[in-house]
Formats: C-alpha cells, sequence, structure tokens
C-alpha cells in the first residue's frame, strides 16, 4: 500500500462509494494509522502536565487512559477511577495494541526518561 492507494481509496470512503475486500483492508489500515497518531500526539502534550486536570478537555476516558498508560501516570489513573488492569480492560482494544509502541518512540524520541527503576 502506498500513499496513492491509500487516497484513492479514502476518496471511494468519501464519496460513499463500494470498497472491495483489498480496499477494505486499505481503509482499515489508514485508519489505525490515523488512530495511533492521535493518539501519540495526545501523549506528546501530556507529556509535560502535572495532572489530569492540566490534560485538554474534551478527550473521552479512553483516550485519558490510554495516554495515561503510555505516559505510566498512575495519578492520572487514580484520579480518574481506574486501576492498571481495569484501564487495560476499558480502552479500545485497537489502541491497546499500540501503547508500548507509542511509549517506546517517545522514549526514542527523549520526551520520556529511560527505563524505570526495579
Amino acid at each position: 500500500m502506498d500513499a496513492a492507494d491509500a487516497a484513492r481509496v479514502a476518496k471511494k470512503v468519501a464519496s460513499f462509494q463500494v470498497l472491495d475486500e483489498g480496499e477494505e483492508l486499505v481503509w482499515l489500515v489508514v485508519q489505525a494509522a490515523h488512530r495511533r497518531n492521535k493518539m501519540k500526539k495526545r501523549a506528546i502534550r501530556a507529556c509535560s502536565s502535572t495532572g489530569v486536570g492540566d490534560w485538554p478537555k474534551g478527550w473521552g476516558t479512553d483516550a485519558t487512559l490510554a495516554v495515561a498508560l503510555i505516559l505510566n501516570r498512575h495519578d492520572v489513573l487514580s484520579r480518574s477511577g481506574y486501576t492498571i488492569l481495569q484501564a487495560i480492560e476499558r480502552i479500545n482494544p485497537i489502541w491497546a495494541q499500540s501503547l508500548a509502541e507509542i511509549e517506546s518512540e517517545l522514549r526514542s524520541d527523549g520526551l520520556l526518561p529511560g527505563r524505570l527503576p526495579r
């Protein structure tokens, strides 16, 4: 899949045209990439905040919990009324698949500290 395929499929979706099986797969990949990028941007925005009250308003519960998990923010989870396990169960399963990857990218970009001490 390249950018031209993604653009062609997006155009078909926007005009409510029926997609074939291959195009449906392309559309799913495009959607997943969009959600992942959105989640990473939210995590970057939240990196410098001190608490959930400082995070941008309008995030849904799933987004808040996912970012808290990425940033290892137990305080945010607690203020939201969730444990780590409850948060993992609550968030969108598609986001859950990307959390570790996003955390690793933020760490390699220098936005998160190295490994936590044991």
